[in-house]
């Protein structure tokens, strides 16, 4: 698969001079994340939802909203704008462009053919792009096969253990389960005797079962939010063992599961154990794993 196959093409745009007022009001009508600066036909920076945002919270609400609005709309788009920006082009293998994103922790890449914008990749499409593969298999370059249709009803395992991440890990994948028709598994995860001071709050009395039943309340809700009836189910164990016996063993299409990085070696047990979980399921899954990672920004 390659960029230019699943790109937006002929993405939005906004001049580096233009005050950051109209840039915001783009964003907002046509509900973008991301806005290419562009200055002739050259690419000179990007300007995002969340600097748009950083702007109008920055010191300059201490003034009076006359001299606030007058101050924005003085304020052009170069000033807060990322300059250099990271491309790619049409030709760029999609795992490639996904690695970037990850790498650079971003969320959307403007794509380039002879330096000249023609597209932008966001998570969004990547998504859809996934969800072909998972609809029908990767048929590209290979006209003679027929496209296998999709399974009747699509599972998905989503392995958490009960961190600060799980929710969004959740969330994530209550979503694409909600968009492609699937049925997501939330499988609770923790060793009794590791897990239990580490996931109490402070002033927290309850015994381990309840707080297991109330973090798994908790996910029943974030599904049932978008719109999916995801089963609950908890087991004790080795993380990465426990999760692979559940997917050898149940017939899942793939499986999502959450990655944070330890920002020091303070970090807690069950944190550094996430990381290790994480990368087993993605050496010996059999089956496809969608990394959700807490330092990814969209």
């Amino acid at each position: 698969m390659l960029v230019g196959q699943w790109m937006t093409k002929d993405p939005l745009t906004v001049g580096p001079k233009e005050s950051i007022v109209v840039a915001r009001a783009i964003v907002r009508q046509r509900g973008i994340r991301r806005l290419p600066v562009v200055e002739g036909d050259h690419l000179v920076g990007i300007v995002t939802d969340r600097d748009l945002r950083q702007a109008w919270a920055s010191d300059a609400t201490s003034l009076s909203g006359h001299e606030l609005t007058y101050m924005l709309e003085h304020t052009p788009v170069r000033d807060i704008m990322t300059s250099p920006v990271v491309t790619v082009s049409p030709e760029t293998p999609l795992e490639e462009a996904v690695a970037l994103l990850q790498a650079k922790k971003i969320g959307g890449v403007p794509v380039l053919r002879e330096d000249r914008l023609v597209g932008i990749l966001t998570e969004t499409d990547v998504f859809r792009a996934f969800g072909q593969v998972l609809r029908y298999g990767n048929v590209e370059g290979h006209p003679d096969l027929r496209a296998r249709p999709a399974p009747p009803a699509g599972r998905v395992l989503v392995p958490v253990l009960g961190a600060t991440l799980s929710p969004k890990v959740v969330r994530e994948a209550c979503r694409l389960a909600a968009h492609f028709g699937l049925h997501p598994k939330i499988l609770l995860i923790m060793n009794r005797s590791l897990h239990l001071e580490e996931i109490r709050m402070p002033g927290d009395t309850r015994a381990f079962d309840e707080i297991v039943a109330g973090l798994l309340a908790d996910y029943r809700g974030i599904a049932k939010s978008l719109g999916v009836e995801a089963e609950t189910d908890f087991r004790s164990g080795d993380p990465a063992t426990v999760a692979l016996e559940e997917i050898t063993s149940g017939h899942y299409d793939f499986v999502v599961a959450g990655r944070r990085t330890p920002l020091h070696l303070g970090s807690s047990r069950l944190e550094l154990e996430k990381v290790g979980f994480t990368a087993r399921l993605l050496e010996t899954s059999p089956v496809p794993v969608l990394v959700v990672s807490e330092a990814v920004q969209v």
